[in-house]
């Protein structure tokens, strides 16, 4: 199993920055003011209880939250047009407040 890079990104950064970093990758993002439960357990766990701070707007009707899974971004083999679509719909930057938010890549 690899080891999750921690990358932690600010508000200001902008998806073109960061995107190469991303291709090729699945990542899981969340706030950092989750990163201390994320380390202190040694996973990534579903958010079903709301344990944690919301990530991507309103998580009360996020799919894999309700279903105890947690949400990854996959960018294994996405085309560029496929990849610009779901960046659209859904933004891995979307978390990134002034309070900054954090990418685990493998």
């Amino acid at each position: 199993m690899n080891t999750p890079k921690i990358t932690k990104l600010r508000h200001s950064a902008p998806f073109g920055a960061v995107r190469s970093r991303l291709e090729g990758r699945v990542f899981h993002v969340s706030r950092l003011s989750n990163l201390d439960p994320i380390l202190t357990s040694g996973e990534i766990r579903p958010n079903q209880d709301a344990t944690f701070a919301t990530t991507f707007g309103s998580s009360s009707n996020s799919f894999f939250r309700n279903r105890g899974c947690v949400s990854l971004f996959d960018y294994r083999s996405v085309t560029p047009d496929e990849l610009e679509d779901s960046v659209f719909k859904c933004s891995p930057m979307q978390p990134a407040t002034p309070q900054s938010a954090l990418q685990f890549s493998c």
